[in-house]
């Protein structure tokens, strides 16, 4: 028990799947002990990410990527170009995503992600394009996807602890 006291305030030390009035969100505990949902942390929280992708022979594909548009039920989107880390979800469409928070101490979350769709259609792709700086912009001639994902598991960013729950 000790233990799992530990993991909560070390970090996130578990996720929860709880019912809400528009569907499932995903809860964890920040480092202070206090309750806060996947969409809140990426908001109020700023850091580092890793998209992570393999083919189907298993080649990995890793990028730099911005924070998650964390939609319903526990659906995260990304806008993509359609490079090799989307390249890769068209014959496997698992993918990791690794975040990791600014500052000394080594905190942060790993997803494990499930495909669900993608569009191109221009209204939504524009919708959740963030405008990112201009040494990251995508090229005009790039088609440009916007890519939904199920979060399978959620677990601390260091360590192999299961916090126990499934979403």
């Amino acid at each position: 028990m000790a233990r799992n006291r530990d993991f909560v305030a070390r970090l996130f030390a578990a996720v929860d799947s709880v019912q809400g009035g528009d569907g499932i969100s995903i809860i964890l505990w920040n480092s202070r002990g206090e309750i806060m949902k996947l969409a809140e942390y990426f908001e109020n929280t700023r850091g580092t990410a890793v998209f992570a992708t393999a083919d189907a022979n298993g080649r990995v594909d890793s990028a730099i990527y911005s924070h998650p548009h964390c939609l319903a039920d526990g659906i995260l989107g990304f806008v993509m170009a359609d490079k090799r880390s989307h390249r890769n979800l068209l014959t496997n469409g698992q993918a990791a995503y690794l975040f990791i928070e600014e500052g000394d101490d080594y905190r942060g979350v790993r997803l494990q992600l499930d495909l669900v769709e993608e569009t191109s259609d221009p209204e939504l792709v524009n919708k959740y394009h963030r405008h990112p700086a201009k040494n990251c912009e995508l090229p005009v001639s790039d088609t440009i996807y916007f890519v939904t994902f199920k979060v399978k598991e959620v677990r601390e960013l260091v360590g192999d602890d299961d916090p126990g729950f499934t979403l």
